[in-house]
């Protein structure tokens, strides 16, 4: 019996243990509390977990014989992004293996700017997004990231990413500036009296 928020969730545990080794090991030490999670009077309390993200979790297709039951009534879920960010939450957290890897394909298929990308990328363990969040957010404008994006990247990253614009920024406008030198044998169909102008169309 668990409890998420103010609602009693009733598990099969040998199902459940069957998809999560590792919640098999933590539930198996004593806990030291008698009759902990054996009734609704006893519920294992879900810390940080409230009872939205809980019931998405269920949704996923790994998970549908634990015949879950709650106070309130399941109903059937569609898998948004919050929804999906719910069962990776709680999948990574039990270290479901097959349930984070149907989520981590299902999130990559949905429309996610590249500071949410980044976000979850860092938050739930997912590498291979990190170089496509970060490239898009240093070559798009840095006009284009606003409030949300910087709420999801954080302080930190937002002020790495501004720094990286800048650099780019400067070295852009120094090309622009300064012509690159002909040191190198001119192009022969480019002739002498034609360098000047290449000068000229740099700037």
């Amino acid at each position: 019996i668990f409890k998420a928020g103010n609602t009693i969730f009733c598990l099969h545990k040998s199902i459940l243990f069957m998809h999560s080794q590792t919640l098999e090991t933590i539930l198996t030490i004593p806990s030291g509390v008698e009759g902990d999670g054996e009734d609704s009077n006893h519920a294992i309390f879900l810390e940080g977990i409230s009872r939205d993200e809980f019931e998405h979790f269920f949704t996923t297709p790994y998970l549908p014989p634990l015949s879950l039951t709650n106070i309130s009534g399941s109903t059937s879920q569609q898998h948004t992004i919050p929804s999906l960010t719910a069962i990776l939450k709680i999948s990574q957290l039990w270290m479901i293996k097959n349930s984070i890897v149907w989520v981590i394909t299902n999130l990559g298929m949905l429309d996610l700017s590249p500071a949410h990308k980044l976000e979850l990328a860092r938050k739930y363990s997912i590498p291979e997004w990190i170089p496509y969040a970060t490239q898009a957010l240093i070559l798009s404008p840095l006009a284009k990231i606003n409030e949300e994006d910087v709420s999801q990247l954080g302080l930190r990253v937002y002020v790495i990413i501004a720094k990286a614009h800048e650099m780019i920024e400067c070295k852009q406008k120094t090309l622009a500036a300064v012509p690159p030198g002909l040191s190198l044998e001119p192009d022969l169909s480019c002739p002498a009296n034609q360098h000047q102008h290449c000068r000229e169309a740099w700037i």
